[in-house]
């Protein structure tokens, strides 16, 4: 069952909403993948497992959940993540341009400079 979920994890996906007018919209969202699918069942097999503590009671014999998938299904390593370093020259473009005062894109810089420099 867990290697039919992860496959419906994967692929793409209409969803219906209602706007803020109140009309219908569709959207096509892209499927998980594996860093998202790995984060998914991760969350799921530890909420399984608290489950499992909570409603089972080894030492009285109470076992009312009995089956655990994940001895079969097997989430493995997470995967490794791309480097998003910057360059200097990029850093010194983002603190060198200008933008209008007051302005979203002045406060988008603003911000990502003290998030840089925050850093420790």
């Amino acid at each position: 069952m867990l290697y039919a979920y992860e496959k419906w994890l994967r692929t793409d996906r209409e969803m219906k909403r209602i706007n803020q007018l109140k009309k219908e919209v569709t959207t096509i969202e892209k499927g998980m993948r594996d860093g998202g699918i790995y984060a998914h069942m991760r969350d799921l097999r530890t909420l399984f497992n608290e489950a499992r503590k909570f409603y089972n009671n080894e030492d009285l014999g109470i076992m009312k959940i009995k089956h655990y998938p994940f001895s079969i299904y097997k989430i493995g390593a997470a995967p490794k993540t791309k480097k998003r370093n910057i360059t200097l020259d990029q850093l010194l473009v983002i603190k060198n341009c200008e933008v209008k005062q007051d302005s979203r894109a002045e406060l988008a810089k603003e911000l990502f400079m003290l998030s840089f420099t925050c850093v420790v």
